[in-house]
């Protein structure tokens, strides 16, 4: 069945015979961002209110480019439609939210906040998900420069509340609308009243 949906569809406006600029800095490579993540997920991940602004204190390192471990204060949000569900996902989507006078000269420079997909359980079958996901990506990629861009992670998932929470698992980081926009010197247009299909 089709539903009509209140969610907004992206749209490019491109200038005519405009040249694709460098994609931000953590969208440069293909190497698999080794990173951790610490937060009071069992908070976090009680949020499932698809329209929830609520937004909790995060700490995300990772190595840079000299080996160095570099902490970053984040905010998390819960995300998704779907996989926000508790029933589909115990680990829902994130948002990330960046300060971005910490981010200065390091990997995540100049982002205010990005996208962030999870192994939504801990199966092995949910492994493999995300790395199929992750190359669609890539395959738009090739076909398109007028797609998302997309960067691996090793993400080990940390919860000081719970020890027993810990665990390593990919996901990756996606390219924020207006990054993919600001490459081909475009904008982004908000069209209401797409449609659907309720599987």
């Amino acid at each position: 069945t089709l539903l009509a949906t209140a969610f907004p569809v992206i749209l490019i406006a491109q200038e005519p015979d405009s040249l694709s600029s460098r994609p931000a800095r953590l969208f440069r490579d293909t190497e698999p961002v080794a990173m951790s993540l610490t937060a009071d997920f069992k908070t976090v991940f009680k949020d499932r209110d698809s329209l929830s602004t609520r937004q909790y204190p995060a700490t995300l390192k990772f190595r840079n480019e000299r080996g160095d471990t570099v902490g970053l204060d984040v905010k998390l949000e819960t995300r998704g439609h779907f996989r926000l569900r508790a029933s589909s996902c115990s680990v829902p989507p994130l948002k990330v939210i960046f300060n971005k006078e910490q981010t200065k000269g390091t990997l995540f420079g100049g982002e205010g906040s990005l996208k962030l997909t999870t192994h939504c359980q801990k199966g092995d079958r949910y492994t493999q998900n995300v790395y199929v996901e992750y190359a669609s990506y890539g395959i738009y990629n090739v076909l398109s420069p007028i797609s998302l861009r997309a960067r691996l992670a090793t993400i080990t998932w940390l919860d000081p509340k719970d020890p027993k929470f810990t665990i390593t698992r990919p996901g990756f980081w996606s390219e924020d609308d207006n990054g993919m926009a600001k490459r081909n010197r475009g904008k982004i247009l908000m069209q209401q009243d797409g449609r659907a299909a309720e599987m």
